[in-house]
């Protein structure tokens, strides 16, 4: 009895001096294999640099490299790729790892007696060490909007952003972000700027989720490691898992209301409408609201208004780009009165969840439109077949006119050009002065008694379009009256002479039309 209470001291006092002992036999037990030799590729890398470790034992052991314990080395590294290979004489296990974290890792060991592995994970590139000093420098971080340290409400869309700021050269995969029970998650969009990491310029590769809680409680979003390719190497960052929670709203707000402020993106409306036809009026809405919960809304608000609710509103969802959903809105109206018609002034209600009290949450965003001048088109029509008439009337006394005056200035072309005739005649007939001095009177028109040469000359240049008879009318009163020697020129070349400038004479167009 003595003997078996000795042994049971002595073994208490050996386990209280050699804790490590016992502490670490459970993790041998599950980690070490007999005869195995663990080497890693590098001892330092930086963060998101892949590593090689090398598992190697002789091929006679059993069990096999296949079956061993890797579960302790994802506390620290994602594991990318196994490659089991085998010889006759070897057996060898090599695997990928990426690090999870930065600092000094400590790798289990693998062996009963073998040394625990370690490697230097440094954040970017470190100077004056060649196997980090060419790698890029990355920061990963994960915001949101509203804050994640602030909280999240049930049914409250939330833009959640992961963010990649590097500098160098990389290529990314874009991550992936799935709905679950209780979440929805729906990708709005990736987008580049520029960025800074400790006074470094650097580019801010984000990539942006609508996260929108269902339940009420804790919520944990993790990421895969982001991927990225630099020349033809492929690189994997860790990427901080986002613990949130979502709170329930207060019981008197309205289940039905969007959670965020809507926004009207756009309306069309016309200028000028007509009586007879209904005037459309067409918006773009973002708004989390339910299903038919705008429709019921814009409905009572046009219900006491004759001409807009002659017809129901039309509500449809459309494409989403942004944070919250987007409707096509179409309300329709039967103007009754021609005139201006001043459009209702549209409300859109809303909850903000982090207001005081009801009166303060409730909120609203208030939605404008320009006159619009209706017109009757009957009215107008009337007019217009009216100036129509009056149009065709005067175009068609407009064309008589047009052809009375063109046949009246046919005939009266056609009287002057007999009369011209008549007195080219008379011209060439003439046997004397006498008789060419009458032909000239004849040229002249009207009542040419008592007139003399040079007076019958200017009623010959007003009526008729032609070379001037002065000079000829000179020598003509020489040959009259015998002077010099102008009179022996004969009478003969001046009667050919009047002859060939009358010919040359056409009516001017204010000829009377004797």
């Amino acid at each position: 009895m003595m003997r078996l209470l000795r042994v049971c001291i002595a073994a208490g006092l050996w386990a209280a001096l050699w804790p490590p002992a016992f502490a670490q036999a459970p993790a041998a037990a599950l980690q070490t294999l007999p005869g195995l030799v663990a080497t890693l590729e590098k001892s330092r890398i930086a963060l998101g640099e892949p590593v090689t470790l090398i598992l190697r034992r002789p091929a006679s052991k059993a069990p096999g490299l296949d079956t061993l314990d890797l579960q302790a080395l994802r506390a620290d590294f994602d594991i990318a790729t196994r490659s089991l290979g085998r010889d006759a004489s070897t057996e060898d296990l090599r695997l990928t790892l990426y690090p999870l974290r930065v600092g000094t890792l400590t790798l289990p060991r693998f062996a009963p007696r073998g040394q625990p592995l370690t490697l230097q994970v440094d954040d970017g590139p470190v100077e004056g060490v060649t196997a980090t000093g060419q790698a890029p420098r990355v920061r990963v971080r994960v915001f949101s909007e509203p804050d994640i340290a602030a909280g999240w409400v049930v049914r409250q869309p939330v833009r959640l952003t992961l963010e990649a700021c590097f500098t160098g050269h990389l290529l990314w995969k874009p991550p992936t972000l799935a709905s679950r029970n209780g979440l929805s998650v729906r990708l709005l969009g990736e987008l580049g700027e520029a960025g800074e990491i400790d006074g470094q310029p650097c580019t801010a590769q984000r990539w942006q989720w609508a996260v929108v809680p269902q339940v009420i409680g804790p919520l944990r979003l993790t990421w895969p490691l982001l991927q990225a390719t630099r020349f033809g190497s492929e690189w994997r960052f860790p990427a901080p898992a986002v613990e949130a929670v979502a709170r329930a709203l207060p019981g008197w707000l309205p289940g039905e209301l969007p959670l965020r402020e809507p926004q009207v993106l756009g309306q069309r409306l016309p200028n000028e409408a007509s009586l007879r036809d209904p005037l459309a009026w067409e918006l773009e809405i973002e708004g989390d609201y339910g299903d038919g919960t705008l429709a019921e809304l814009l409905r009572a608000q046009l219900a006491g208004d004759a001409v807009w609710s002659a017809y129901l509103p039309e509500v449809r969802p459309a494409p989403a780009r942004g944070l919250s959903p987007r409707w096509s809105v179409r309300l329709l109206a039967q103007p009754q009165n021609t005139g201006p018609l001043q459009p209702p002034t549209l409300r859109l209600p809303w909850v903000d969840p982090q207001a005081g009290g009801p009166s303060q949450a409730l909120q609203q965003v208030t939605v404008h439109a320009e006159v619009v001048e209706i017109s009757d088109p009957q009215a107008g029509a009337v007019w217009h077949w009216l100036i129509g008439a009056l149009t065709v009337l005067l175009a068609a006394g407009a064309t008589l006119w047009s052809a009375w005056r063109l046949r009246c200035g046919w005939r009266r072309y056609q009287r002057a050009s007999r009369e011209h005739a008549r007195l080219l005649d008379a011209i060439e007939r003439s046997t004397g002065a006498l008789e060419l001095h009458q032909a000239l009177a004849g040229l002249a028109g009207g009542d040419t008694s008592g007139a003399t040469l040079f007076e019958l000359l200017v009623r010959v240049q007003t009526r008729w379009r032609g070379p001037s008879l002065v000079d000829w009318a000179t020598r003509f009163e020489r040959l009259r009256f015998g002077a010099g020697a102008d009179a022996e020129m004969g009478f003969e070349s001046l009667r050919l002479e009047l002859s060939h400038l009358a010919r040359a004479m056409r009516p001017r167009p204010s000829m009377s039309n004797r």
